[in-house]
């Protein structure tokens, strides 16, 4: 039989010609054969003055490498933060197999400072054969200010795992909202054994209600879905992501369904990342979250008793069930910030200085 043909992926802009175009100075080295460590490459903005973004397009120089590419901002002045930090609280545009373009209509935008800097992480998965990748990324200026700034916000479980053989295992994550918020979509990820998602919410009065779901995940096929009308949603109200993965043999795209899989980067491992597409009523746009209320300096961390993904990290660490944390319960990697954590200096860390350092 004949082979297939290879395929063919887009050379001109989805978005029409761009204002601006960024590109990686230096051709980035793929290897043929094995795994890559995330890549991350800034490119310096060398903006002058603030920009508002009415579209984004991310063109990989060689896609047939690229698995995904997260581009966040370093704003002057912003700290220095963690890749899953700046993944899932400060996407500010992304590429996954079938989403490139990020457009918005007339009256909502994105913000892009002066003097910040792109930082694109890199997702390479070799394919057997040597090559080189030089990624560029372009924008349309909206013409004047928005109505309404465009944010995202990542739902994300870290402390996920996986059994093996398991059919339908069940794991999720969740957004408890300090101020009221418009939804303008979804975006959700995993890998390999995702096979099914869902977006919830109960308001609070308990009542809950889907929102999207998905009951036929494609890795292969990751779209931003938008509602016709943006849909408000209020303060206390929570967002719940909820994802089954296949981890059986039965699922054939399943890297070894004896192993017990936890979150990581690479494909063969596994990640539960709900993205949220939101503004903020009322709020004006370009206005810091720090600003917006205090609460807003701990979006999308529920109180931390209450929050499934910190109680799976002391369960996984909490060796002495004393619900706190020693130094010697920490692995090797997680001591280095202990006293600074340690906030009132007692030797051990409760649920509410984790929480509180995560906030910061």
């Amino acid at each position: 039989a004949d082979a297939p043909k290879p395929m063919t992926f887009p050379t001109d802009w989805q978005i029409g010609k761009p204002d601006r175009v960024w590109k990686f100075s230096e051709p980035i080295p793929v290897q043929a054969t094995g795994v890559m460590p995330y890549q991350y490459i800034t490119i310096d903005t060398q903006l002058d003055e603030s920009k508002w973004v009415q579209a984004i397009e991310i063109q990989p120089g060689s896609p047939e490498v690229v698995h995904h590419v997260i581009i966040t901002l370093h704003i002057p002045g912003q700290g220095k933060r963690s890749s899953a930090e700046r993944e899932e609280d400060g996407l500010w545009a992304g590429y996954v197999p079938g989403q490139s373009v990020w457009k918005y209509p007339k009256g909502f935008a994105r913000y892009l400072p002066k003097g910040s800097r792109l930082i694109f992480q890199m997702h390479y998965t070799p394919n057997g054969i040597a090559t080189t990748d030089q990624t560029r990324v372009g924008v349309i200026y909206a013409d004047a200010p928005p109505e309404h700034e465009v944010r995202i916000k990542g739902l994300s479980n870290h402390h996920i795992r996986i059994p093996p053989f398991a059919k339908h295992h069940r794991e999720e994550a969740s957004l408890k909202l300090p101020v009221d918020a418009t939804v303008l979509g979804f975006l959700p990820h995993m890998h390999l054994r995702g096979s099914a998602c869902r977006y919830e919410v109960i308001d609070t009065t308990g009542r809950q209600e889907v929102l999207l779901d998905i009951p036929q995940y494609d890795f292969n096929w990751q779209l931003l879905y938008r509602y016709t009308e943006p849909r408000t949603f209020h303060e206390g109200d929570t967002i719940t992501f909820t994802a089954w993965f296949d981890n059986s043999a039965e699922n054939p795209a399943n890297p070894d369904p004896t192993e017990t899989v936890y979150w990581g980067q690479q494909t063969f491992e596994e990640m539960l990342l709900g993205y949220v597409e939101y503004f903020l009523p009322g709020v004006p746009p370009g206005t810091p979250l720090t600003n917006t209320a205090r609460s807003q300096k701990q979006q999308g961390n529920l109180p931390a008793r209450d929050n499934k993904n910190f109680q799976a990290f002391f369960l996984r660490f909490d060796q002495d069930g004393d619900h706190a944390l020693s130094k010697e319960e920490l692995p090797n990697r997680l001591r280095s910030r202990f006293n600074q954590v340690d906030s009132d200096r007692n030797g051990l860390l409760s649920y509410e200085e984790v929480q509180e350092s995560q906030a910061q």
